[in-house]
């Protein structure tokens, strides 16, 4: 259930999931929407008794630079096999290394499905996939996609179809988005013009053919297996990662 809206704003945050970006729709220029949220966020939190934490998700160590320079509390660190909206010119990122004097939270996302996603994400200076499990707020038909996907190599793709075919323009050049590979992905390949596309779409949406629908997926899709309560997921995926890390520990200790 969805708490009130009042209550809502009492807990979480500032959270921007568009990278400091200016007025231009195609170009990222400068930092001044994140810096206008943080600002606006903190000083609304000012006469209050709760205390705002700015989460900022980023794709390149400039940006999450950027983002510490205004105040962020937390960085996410997404790489370029997340799913939903991303760089379109990234890579896994690694940012241990770049606030060794600030108290700033670095979170791991892209990819990560099981205990060896995590075990690497923490190699990498991340502090700790929840769309199928029973609290998410996924449609069903977005869950069986996810449990039915096998490879996450050949059934994601990134691309700004997912996006336009829905007739969603508004995102920058700067940002296209990972999702499991559609029909309407597959037609675009084919040739055939985005304004077909994007209405064939629509029509499909309003007859509820869920086949045609986009679903957000990262690269690890192939990797989930059950829709586990989040909890379960937490604590599976806890035990394989200090499982994986021991093995390793291990192995590196019989070739000293």
């Amino acid at each position: 259930m969805t708490p009130p809206a009042n209550q809502r704003s009492k807990r979480a945050i500032a959270d921007s999931s568009i990278p400091p970006c200016g007025s231009s729709r195609r170009t990222r220029t400068t930092p001044d929407t994140l810096r206008y949220v943080a600002e606006a966020v903190r000083a609304a939190a000012a006469s209050t008794d709760w205390h705002p934490r700015i989460i900022v998700q980023t794709g390149t160590v400039a940006a999450a630079r950027e983002a510490a320079e205004l105040g962020a509390d937390v960085i996410v660190a997404q790489g370029v096999d997340a799913g939903g909206h991303q760089f379109v010119h990234a890579a896994g990122i690694s940012v241990h290394n770049e606030f060794p004097h600030q108290e700033i939270a670095v979170w791991a996302a892209g990819g990560i499905a099981d205990g060896r996603g995590v075990a690497a994400a923490l190699a990498l200076g991340a502090e700790a996939t929840y769309m199928v499990a029973p609290e998410s707020d996924a449609q069903d038909y977005k869950r069986q996609a996810l449990l039915s996907a096998t490879d996450g190599a050949a059934n994601t793709v990134k691309s700004y179809v997912h996006d336009h075919v829905q007739g969603n323009w508004t995102w920058p050049s700067l940002y296209d988005a990972r999702a499991l590979v559609h029909p309407s992905y597959t037609d675009d390949l084919a040739g055939m013009e985005i304004k077909e596309n994007e209405a064939r779409y629509k029509t499909a949406k309003e007859k509820g053919d869920v086949s045609m629908m986009v679903t957000w997926s990262g690269s690890g899709v192939g990797l989930i297996r059950s829709a586990l309560p989040a909890a379960e997921i937490t604590k599976k995926v806890r035990d394989e990662a200090l499982g994986v890390i021991e093995g390793v520990k291990a192995a590196l200790q019989q070739r000293t």
